[in-house]
């Protein structure tokens, strides 16, 4: 199954290109779902949906051509939802139990509870085993590129409450006598374990070597700049960017040069935005060269040890910052959070150098005789 995200600026045409590949997709035999991340009907109304139509549910619109929106929200829903409790608990607990402030730090990041729910939404498609194409509306930029990095960090994060349920009940009394009631409700626990599965399987999703971002252009500068901004957090989060649309065509348009040499196609001004899954699938996609395999996290081996290979286009030494934490590396780039799994091999391995070179850092490790298997 292959799992293409668009994004761009505000305005540029996310949700028709969006509706395009999965139009396209199941006009040539596939199985595509064509699924938003934004609040509204967008999406649903641009491929003619029925008005009436279950939110919440992908409904067939065409042959093997189906669509799901964003279920709405709204504050009761979303109260008695597992993501708002398991935040509030998180935020308000975990710093009083003595929690590092290293990981402390990493509330500030944690996304909201209705983009949760979105991307969890997605996972439980991705995973149906349905669709030969998702084809998602991720929204705009620059929210959707730290969007698409948000289930590494928060399943990282959630991964800090391991042993924290003994502890609090351990210290019962003491903790709500200096810092008032700090025991979770009888299903905090589990919803906290819950959670965190589904969003680390989110994540391995979202890194995996069928999911690829889709920039989508407008010839204004601006729109240009954000985009090309857009590529580090996407990079970070394991997502590259295989292709660009340019919506509509303009005159020759200096690309900034972080998105030279990603293959780029220009839609000419249609005049109207297209209606229903037959106009969508008459335009023309563009599709990625297969000669050229865009940047993914890679583990090289090598005499002695290990290489981990982070993409960071743009970057350069100064701009990062990495910390070991159990089992990841915590990035710090530009601003942009991000966590690194380590790989089994690299679990018993010591962090060495680390450096950055043509948009790649690179991080040595070396085997640690004592958690590495003898024999």
């Amino acid at each position: 199954m292959r799992l293409l995200l668009h994004t761009g600026a505000g305005g540029v045409g996310t949700t028709t290109v969006a509706g395009a590949y999965a139009a396209h997709t199941a006009a040539e035999g596939g199985r595509a779902l064509a699924l938003s991340l934004r609040r509204g009907r967008g999406l649903a109304e641009a491929l003619e949906a029925p008005a009436d139509c279950d939110p919440g549910a992908p409904v067939e619109v065409a042959p093997r051509l189906s669509v799901l929106g964003a279920p709405p929200l709204d504050g009761e829903r979303l109260a008695a939802g597992r993501g708002a409790p398991v935040r509030d608990y998180l935020t308000s607990v975990l710093p009083r139990v003595g929690l590092p402030d290293t990981i402390a730090e990493e509330l500030a990041w944690l996304p909201q509870g209705a983009d949760v729910a979105a991307l969890l939404g997605l996972l439980a498609e991705a995973e149906s085993g349905r669709w030969d194409l998702i084809s998602v509306d991720a929204g705009p930029l620059p929210s959707a590129a730290e969007l698409v990095g948000a289930p590494a960090v928060l399943a990282w994060l959630l991964g800090q409450t391991d042993g924290l349920q003994q502890r609090i009940v351990t210290l019962g009394r003491a903790i709500a006598a200096a810092a008032g009631p700090v025991l979770p409700g009888p299903d905090s626990f589990e919803a906290i374990a819950s959670v965190r599965t589904r969003l680390a399987r989110l994540a391995e999703l979202l890194a995996g070597p069928e999911t690829s971002a889709a920039l989508v252009l407008s010839p204004r500068s601006a729109a240009l700049l954000e985009a090309a901004d857009a590529l580090l957090p996407l990079a970070l989060a394991g997502v590259p960017v295989d292709r660009l649309t340019m919506t509509p065509a303009g005159a020759e348009v200096a690309l900034p040069a972080q998105l030279r040499g990603i293959p780029l196609a220009q839609w000419p001004d249609l005049g109207r935005e297209p209606r229903g899954p037959q106009e969508h699938a008459d335009l023309v996609v563009p599709q990625p060269d297969p000669q050229v395999q865009p940047a993914r996290r890679a583990v090289l081996e090598g005499a002695g040890g290990y290489r981990l290979v982070q993409p960071v286009p743009g970057v350069s030494a100064g701009e990062v910052l990495l910390r070991r934490q159990g089992s990841s590396l915590v990035a710090t780039v530009r601003g942009h959070r991000a966590i690194l799994p380590l790989p089994g091999a690299l679990r018993r391995c010591s962090a060495g150098a680390a450096s950055v070179r043509d948009g790649r850092l690179e991080i040595d490790f070396t085997r640690d005789e004592e958690e590495w298997p003898r024999g």
